[in-house]
């Protein structure tokens, strides 16, 4: 993801880079070295993964990042208060899992799981309930970028990966930008999720610096790896 940038044109560094996707969701120090440097990740859901996961409650479908932003057009999103994660701590983490789950715990109560028609007798319509938890995700991931770029004192912001699409997110953060005057960088939307090209792209670059991978490298995500592990496990149990 961090490769679509050099695609778009190229990467500024020193840089804060903010990669969320699906899988994803995680503040990196661009200093211009082939080994960015984390500075918070997610602890336990991606942004991407949670917008999934909401999406699949108020079935409106997959993926949920672009299902749940065109639901939430007409929303209201302050017509649902549910919580910001690690809101008021000095740390560059994200975590997403509650803000699902109060999501869950609100349409269970509210009756959004019974077999009978939604619409019936519900205080909320879907659209404002896609607009609120929509809210809630950019808010934790502006908050924390401006945190980052705060903290390292650093004057551009790279933000790749699928919810780098979200037009509510991009809109807050060239807002924030103005006001703090410090710079945001995006890739074209069709760069954001996942594309032949920037893999194309991170393997032209390790080839020129004659950087390979051994043959044993698998395309499994780290948190793929630890559910087969896991399945193996129980099975050998």
């Amino acid at each position: 993801h961090l490769m679509t940038m050099d695609l778009a044109g190229g990467t500024p560094v020193p840089a804060v880079a903010l990669v969320c996707s699906g899988g994803h969701t995680t503040l990196y120090h661009l200093d211009g070295t082939d080994s960015p440097s984390i500075l918070g990740t997610t602890m336990d859901d991606a942004a991407g993964e949670a917008l999934d996961k909401a999406s699949k409650m108020l079935g409106l479908g997959y993926p949920g990042g672009p299902a749940i932003e065109k639901a939430a057009d007409d929303g209201d999103p302050q017509a649902l208060r549910l919580p910001r994660p690690l809101w008021g701590s000095d740390t560059l983490d994200f975590s997403f899992s509650g803000l699902k789950t109060a999501l869950y715990v609100f349409l269970k109560k509210e009756g959004y799981f019974n077999p009978a028609p939604r619409t019936m007798g519900l205080p909320f319509p879907v659209k404002d309930i896609a607009a609120s938890f929509q809210a809630a995700v950019v808010d934790i991931l502006v908050r924390r970028s401006l945190f980052a770029l705060e903290t390292l004192n650093l004057r551009d912001l790279v933000v790749v990966g699928g919810v780098a699409r979200n037009r509510l997110m991009r809109a807050r953060l060239e807002e924030s930008s103005k006001e703090g005057g410090f710079r945001v960088h995006f890739p074209p939307p069709a760069l954001c999720t996942d594309n032949a090209a920037m893999i194309a792209a991170l393997g032209y670059r390790q080839r020129g610096r004659a950087i390979r991978d051994p043959l044993s490298l698998n395309a499994y995500s780290t948190k793929a790896m630890k559910a087969v592990r896991k399945n193996t496990e129980e099975t050998t149990a």
